[in-house]
């Protein structure tokens, strides 16, 4: 950053500011002061960020700290001088002053403070906005992407912008985490700990989500063009896990710790495991900002087939009990007791031929659990009762082309009891249409002749 000549003793003057100031630059200010008089030895740092002459509102605050972490030698042998600190300057006041820009509907002015928002509401080791400023560095990543984004769609021509590559760059040195500029990132992010997070190019990830340290949203190899995930709004992916290829996952998603993931999630599932596979439905209506990381909200799935009768059906309510170590072996137990082989009525299309190159088979299906306890539900279930099987639901999509993957994600998101089964009074033409048009591709005209169908 620019040299300032008060640098050891005091903090800077803060006369010259303006005196309408809103909450959050009030608060920076006040807390950079009430550290510089708690801790002297801080003074230095102050006057080169949140307390240095230039700055005047809770952006610039943010704009001088980052900057002056950017610059900072990331060895001892490390060359000086790496960018002008005027230069980079200018870029972060121009980014957050710029009017037309948006990054998934929002500002990086507004973006910015619903990050560090998000940040103190969620990491329970956090006190002050000053600490988040200043050594955040999940959240100070987060900004020099949001300034990298607006250099990398503002850059003239056809090539690409080599200071939105040297901001990737010197972020993923200093910070510990790659996110690419050409990713779309929403508002209210919590990167925790941040370290070894990886977001690919064609990444778009919706507001309020919660990601832990190491995990990575990739592609699965040297393919082009769109590859990387799209993740839905408030999901939370615990550490070290990995999203991989072009898939969705949905909103309130719950991935736990070390998971792969390669197949699209549904909204509201938790999935596990190496490949992942849903466990249950995600119970707390924002997962993100709950921060469930060991999977304790999980409605599971309703019971083992083996104890399902038609009374414990009838009796099912959309309250289920939280996962337990027992729920996860019953679960198993699905995959290991199910019947593998189905009659040519409920057989699957093959992989090969659903027209999804990200497939890989049914060993990597995150429904492979769920599936088979469907199927084992249908068994239980005589002719004329008010039930859908899984197999007469996959029938009804079938018909209108709908991929295997599809038709186990609107199944499952209208199996709201966890049960097995559909009932045909809980689908009413409005939850089913809803369903259809966020889990599949259907147009109008197809979905109503799905709910004649059904109805």
């Amino acid at each position: 950053m620019p040299p300032n000549n008060n640098n050891n003793e005091t903090p800077a003057d803060n006369t010259g500011r303006t005196a309408e100031q809103d909450e959050f630059t009030k608060r920076i200010f006040r807390e950079a002061r009430e550290t510089v008089e708690n801790e002297p030895e801080l003074c230095y740092l102050m006057n080169h960020t949140v307390l240095a002459p230039w700055v005047q509102t809770f952006e610039d605050a943010v704009a001088a700290a980052v900057c002056y972490r950017m610059l900072l030698k990331t060895t001892p042998t490390a060359a000086t001088g790496c960018f002008c600190p005027y230069a980079l300057k200018d870029i972060f006041q121009k980014a957050f002053s710029s009017e037309g820009h948006e990054e998934m509907g929002h500002s990086i002015k507004e973006a910015v403070r619903k990050d560090a928002q998000a940040v103190m509401d969620r990491d329970p080791a956090c006190e002050t906005l000053l600490e988040v400023v200043l050594f955040y560095k999940g959240f100070s990543a987060l900004v020099v992407h949001r300034v990298a984004h607006f250099k990398w769609l503002s850059s003239s021509g056809k090539r690409r912008s080599m200071t939105a590559l040297f901001l990737q760059s010197q972020a993923a040195a200093i910070f510990g985490l790659d996110i690419h500029p050409a990713a779309c990132i929403g508002a209210g992010i919590l990167l925790d700990h941040g370290t070894g997070v990886v977001i690919g190019e064609t990444c778009r990830i919706g507001d309020g989500c919660t990601f832990l340290h190491g995990v990575t949203l990739g592609g699965t190899g040297k393919e082009s063009g769109d590859r990387h995930p799209k993740v839905g709004r408030n999901v939370l992916i615990g550490a070290g896990a990995s999203v991989l290829g072009n898939i969705h996952i949905g909103d309130r998603v719950k991935i736990g710790a070390g998971s792969i993931v390669l197949r699209p999630l549904p909204p509201g599932a938790t999935a596990v495991g190496a490949p992942a596979k849903i466990i249950g439905k995600t119970l707390e209506p924002n997962p993100a900002a709950t921060m469930d990381e060991n999977l304790k909200q999980v409605g599971r799935f309703h019971q083992s087939p083996s104890t399902i009768t038609l009374d414990t059906m009838a009796t099912s309510t959309t309250t289920t009990p939280a996962i337990t170590k027992s729920t996860i072996s019953s679960n198993s137990s699905i995959a290991e007791t199910a019947d593998e082989t189905v009659t040519e009525e409920e057989e699957e299309p093959s992989e090969s031929s659903s027209g999804d190159d990200n497939n890989g088979g049914d060993n990597v299906c995150p429904f492979r659990d769920y599936a088979k306890f469907a199927n084992k539900v249908a068994k239980n279930l005589p002719p004329g009762s008010d039930g859908i099987t899984f197999c007469q639901f996959a029938k009804f999509l079938k018909s209108q082309s709908c991929l295997m993957d599809e038709i186990k994600a609107a199944f499952f998101a209208l199996d709201q009891r966890n049960v097995g089964y559909l009932k045909k009074s809980d689908m009413t033409p409005d939850t089913v249409t809803k369903v259809l048009v966020e889990a599949t591709a259907l147009d109008s005209e197809q979905i109503g002749q799905i709910l004649q169908k059904v109805h």
